[in-house]
């Protein structure tokens, strides 16, 4: 009897952790990847890497002495990933969209993009942006917005 017991009860607790162990190896893969694809990208370019974080679905760097922001994301499986030359730029900032959402009687702000945009030097010139969330793509925040804040002072020093 005390055996079943004790068997029932391990059975259950690996029920219950092994979806969350299965879902962190599975980001920290992700992680791993995004890495790696920024630095054979910046390899095949010439450049270097010199920072890099990544979060979720997508991982920013720079290579200071060249001056380069890079964004990577991937996507089932496929890696996007590609540079801006921060010399063609003026300033850096994050753009919050948000939305107002009526949650019990009160309005809530909740975020519906979050792009780091580039501004150009020459005003003929396109806006550049790396699109870090998109509330119609994906589920959530997670850490996006604290990325964005840290980034665009790492690339703010690089374009002064």
């Amino acid at each position: 009897m005390e055996i079943g017991n004790v068997l029932i009860g391990v059975i259950s607790v690996v029920a219950v952790i092994l979806p969350f162990v299965i879902m962190y190896r599975k980001s920290k893969s992700t992680e791993r990847g995004l890495v790696k694809n920024l630095k054979e990208y910046a390899n095949k370019n010439n450049f270097q890497l010199d920072k890099v974080e990544s979060v979720a679905h997508l991982a920013l760097g720079l290579d200071q002495k060249n001056r380069i922001a890079y964004f990577s994301e991937v996507e089932e499986g496929v890696f996007d990933t590609w540079h801006l030359n921060l010399s063609d730029f003026n300033i850096c900032k994050v753009n919050r969209e948000v939305r107002e959402v009526d949650y019990h009687g009160e309005k809530d702000r909740v975020t519906h993009s979050l792009k780091i945009e580039f501004y150009p030097k020459n005003k003929k010139d396109q806006l550049a942006s790396f699109l870090l969330f998109d509330e119609d793509k994906d589920r959530m925040l997670s850490g996006e917005i604290q990325l964005a804040n840290e980034w665009v002072g790492h690339f703010n020093a690089l374009l002064n």
